[in-house]
């Protein structure tokens, strides 16, 4: 069992713990019933349009939405908080340092490793949370169908598995855990995240 992880000592920490908590209490609420739209019957099924699973499916999008955005914002606080933003050219610095640093996680992993000497990867949950966002290209990227990429990976269906997430049909299905699990990843990359940038 791994150790208990204090409680977070940064605000932005428990901001975006707190917003996580919130997004697992949307999960008890319920969408109304639509009537379903008539389509060309030649067209392939496409994404679902249940609305248990569009709750599930956007309750998944908005965890790891806010994961992202607390990675973002804990590293431009740090710059707002280390650098004078009030001399021009830093600002601009600045500006541009987070602008380039959120556009992949490929580039956070960069700017924190590079600006704050902080590895993402060494957070315990840092791998599940990019199987996560893996599961979340499929909507974002696909409109729930497996993109091109996703096709081309061979490891997907062992990896999404690890979130009780299957595939058939061309799409990735959720399990009865998966939203608790998603909730978990989120909730403890955040803790794990706080604490390392903490230790620099």
């Amino acid at each position: 069992m791994p150790p208990a992880i204090a409680s977070p000592r940064y605000a932005l920490s428990e901001a975006a713990l707190r917003l996580l908590r919130h997004a697992e209490t949307v999960l008890a609420g319920t969408l109304s019933d639509q009537p379903p739209m008539p389509r060309i019957s030649a067209t392939p099924p496409g994404p679902t349009t249940d609305p248990r699973e569009w709750r599930q499916e956007a309750s998944f999008l908005r965890l790891l939405s806010i994961t992202e955005s607390y990675v973002d914002a804990l590293s431009e606080e740090w710059f707002s908080s280390n650098v004078d933003v009030s001399i021009d050219i830093l600002r601009r610095m600045v500006v541009e340092i987070d602008s380039s640093a959120s556009r992949t996680w490929r580039a956070r992993e960069d700017a924190y490793r590079f600006h704050h000497d902080v590895k993402l990867q060494k957070c315990p949950h840092y791998k599940l949370l990019m199987i996560a966002a893996q599961v979340r290209n499929c909507f974002t990227h696909g409109l729930g169908q497996l993109t091109v990429r996703q096709l081309g990976n061979s490891n997907l269906v062992q990896d999404v598995a690890k979130l009780d997430v299957s595939i058939g049909n061309g799409r990735m299905h959720f399990g009865p855990s998966t939203m608790q699990e998603a909730a978990r990843v989120c909730r403890t990359f955040v803790k794990e995240l706080d604490e390392r940038f903490h230790a620099t």
